[in-house]
């Protein structure tokens, strides 16, 4: 699974967003929780024009990603450096 995610990222950091859906919807197939393939799959969905099954596929990412506390640590974790680096920025 992490192999297809990882095909999934190279290609849409290419810009290959059919390539990038279909192997993102086989992760999702074999693991319907897998979070990092739907978000994946939900952005593939989104630049090919298929809005609406983008924000269907997003929504069920984002609903399983409200119940980990560990998703809520490196949001705080990412806000407290950015604040820190506003600091800097003022020094």
């Amino acid at each position: 699974m992490l192999a297809l995610n990882g095909l999934g990222e190279l290609y849409s950091s290419q810009s290959r967003w059919e390539e990038a859906l279909k192997v993102y919807e086989q992760a999702v197939k074999i693991e319907a929780s897998y979070t990092d393939a739907q978000l994946g799959q939900g952005q593939a969905l989104w630049q090919l024009g298929r809005d609406r099954e983008a924000v269907q596929v997003l929504t069920l990412a984002v609903e399983q990603l409200i119940d980990r506390e560990d998703v809520w640590r490196a949001i705080a974790v990412s806000n407290l450096i950015q604040q820190i680096e506003r600091m800097q920025d003022l020094v």
